[in-house]
């Protein structure tokens, strides 16, 4: 984003938004004349963008996927143990991925994902990632 249209962004958010500059620029926590050598298009030094205009999108399109087939256990003598992946001895889900809903900022969403126990006792673990979906 250039000067210019970073310039004609924060015109449009303050607006939107209906605050005062000096608010913006408290938000910001950048000084008065860095901030308007932005607005004057002088300038995109000086800017903290996240903490100026909060405008943080919403998680969309994302999912956890279950990585347990990639986990390789070591022990603590560092000999490598099987794949968990390749034992009884462990928690198998019965999901491999699961959606994450539409999850605003500093919002919480609660996530369940369904196991089959081990066949004997044992220490388990399911290691996850979150995706973002390809569209």
């Amino acid at each position: 984003m250039g000067a210019k249209e970073l310039s004609q962004y924060i015109h449009i958010r303050i607006k939107e938004l209906g605050i005062s500059k000096t608010k913006v620029i408290e938000r910001a926590h950048i000084s008065r004349n860095g901030f308007y050598k932005i607005l004057d298009e002088r300038t995109t030094d000086e800017i903290k963008l996240s903490t100026l205009i909060r405008n943080i999108p919403a998680w969309e399109n994302r999912r956890l996927v279950c990585q347990d087939e990639d986990l390789i256990v070591t022990k603590k003598s560092g000999e490598t143990a099987v794949p968990l992946s390749s034992t009884l001895a462990n928690l198998i889900p019965l999901e491999k991925e699961i959606p994450i809903p539409t999850t605003p900022p500093n919002a919480t969403v609660q996530l369940a994902v369904q196991f089959r126990a081990p066949d004997c006792p044992c220490t388990t673990i399911s290691y996850w990632k979150m995706v973002i979906e390809e569209t």
